[in-house]
């Protein structure tokens, strides 16, 4: 477990580097600034039966027994299970030469990878952990694999793990969204 010294200690490394850079080949950053957002659902997989969260409310694991519990609640209410999970995209402009595309939660890297090669030519960073956290978004690829990532989806009350399909919503709303600002146009010279 790392101790706040290697924090200090990594963040130290981190400035360091930046400013190493920034020495060695500056450049400046001119024009104006925009953004956009989009509020978009992830489609979640299938939806438990009541037997698979009325097992989970007996887990010993509290993250699960309090999902199985949750969505026991609501089933006794004859609520809805949402088969959604709400999401925010952002596209930042910064000047003629610069994109950030911001997502939800802990997004597979190759889904940045995608967003950035799709924005082409143009230099964009893809972020993960803005706005609000959705849990991790995996590839439609790595969902058949399980794991980790694409088995704790209750730690986020989400009724299902996410939809194979949510991979492509993420990646085309964020170059939809770029490109409305210009994102994917050739850097001026």
């Amino acid at each position: 477990m790392a101790q706040v010294a290697d924090t200090r200690s990594y963040g130290k490394r981190l400035a360091y580097s930046v400013e190493q850079a920034l020495r060695n080949s500056p450049r400046l950053i001119e024009g104006s600034i925009d953004s956009a957002t989009a509020h978009l659902d992830l489609p979640l997989d299938n939806l438990p039966k009541r037997d698979q969260y009325a097992q989970a409310a007996a887990s010993d694991d509290v993250w699960k027994a309090r999902w199985g519990r949750h969505f026991l609640s609501l089933l006794d209410r004859q609520a809805a299970i949402p088969r959604t999970v709400p999401y925010t995209v952002q596209a930042i402009q910064i000047g003629p030469a610069f994109g950030l595309v911001a997502l939800d939660g802990e997004v597979f890297t190759q889904i940045g990878l995608q967003i950035e090669h799709q924005l082409r030519p143009r230099r964009t960073l893809v972020l993960g952990y803005s706005n609000t956290s959705a849990g991790y978004i995996p590839t439609a690829s790595e969902i058949p694999k399980g794991g980790f990532e694409i088995e704790i989806f209750y730690w986020w009350l989400a009724p299902a793990p996410f939809a194979p399909q949510a991979e492509k919503v993420v990646v085309d709303a964020a170059v939809k969204l770029a490109r409305e600002l210009g994102i994917s146009r050739p850097a001026l010279q």
